[in-house]
């Protein structure tokens, strides 16, 4: 990804995007890396790895054309005329871009449909037979999206990762799904959380290969009180015990 943003026709791009919007920009970047890291897990070609990536990069390049300014507005904001033209950022980006020569027709095409569906209702062209780089990044992009709140309403991680569970096969490739998944935390470090039993509790660290059962540490018990001994709980072990709720 380094070598990538070094790229002089990739750095002028995305410098122009970064100017324009910080949400933009680092949204295209976690988008990059998460689809990086999905297709690295694939065991894709260097060079479909290298198109996935440059393609998250400049997904959203059109944005910058929108004939109003969607910095810091909620998606929930927006009238159904500004909804309409946000729908038209992929075009808008496509087109900027669809005769420049340094970049590849699968980066291009990242560009004009990561916001398409498996099951044809996406945007802008609902259009349904996708290449394996568009679902990646299609997937990536939208996780990403939900937990900043860019395009749409702001979820939990563990709200997106269930969404992603119930329409896995349905809206988004199941396979690709699986595999962003496996590194996910659903439960970020930090996190505050209730459990089953009553008691709230921190994530402290995260079980590789289990990412619904992390170590927590107890901050207060079923009763509302402190223990009196640090207390600390690995969901590994304490099979009884999960995670009900995040707290805000």
């Amino acid at each position: 990804i380094s070598n990538i943003m070094e790229e002089d026709n990739i750095v002028e791009q995305i410098f122009d995007i970064k100017e324009r919007s910080a949400d933009i920009y680092e949204h295209s970047i976690s988008t990059c890396t998460m689809a990086t890291l999905v297709a690295l897990k694939m065991r894709l070609p260097k060079d479909t790895v290298y198109n996935i990536s440059v393609g998250c990069l400049l997904h959203d390049l059109g944005i910058r054309y929108l004939a109003f300014d969607f910095d810091h507005l909620a998606y929930s904001e927006l009238s159904e005329k500004e909804t309409e033209e946000y729908k038209k950022h992929p075009i808008y980006g496509y087109t900027g871009v669809k005769d420049e020569t340094w970049l590849s027709k699968e980066s291009k095409d990242i560009i004009l449909s990561h916001h398409e569906r498996i099951d044809g209702k996406g945007y802008p062209l609902k259009i349904k037979d996708l290449s394996k780089e568009i679902k990646i990044a299609g997937l990536c992009d939208f996780f990403d999206e939900c937990i900043c709140g860019i395009g749409c309403s702001r979820m939990k991680v563990y709200e997106v990762v269930e969404y992603l569970k119930s329409t896995k096969g349905i809206v988004f490739d199941e396979k690709i799904v699986d595999i962003l998944l496996e590194f996910v935390a659903v439960y970020p470090c930090g996190s505050k959380v209730v459990t089953n039993e009553g008691e709230t509790a921190i994530v402290i660290h995260q079980n590789k290969g289990f990412p619904e059962r992390p170590a927590i540490q107890v901050i207060t018990n079923k009763e509302g009180r402190e223990p009196e001994k640090l207390v600390i709980k690995d969901l590994l072990k304490y099979n009884s015990v999960f995670i009900e709720r995040v707290l805000n």
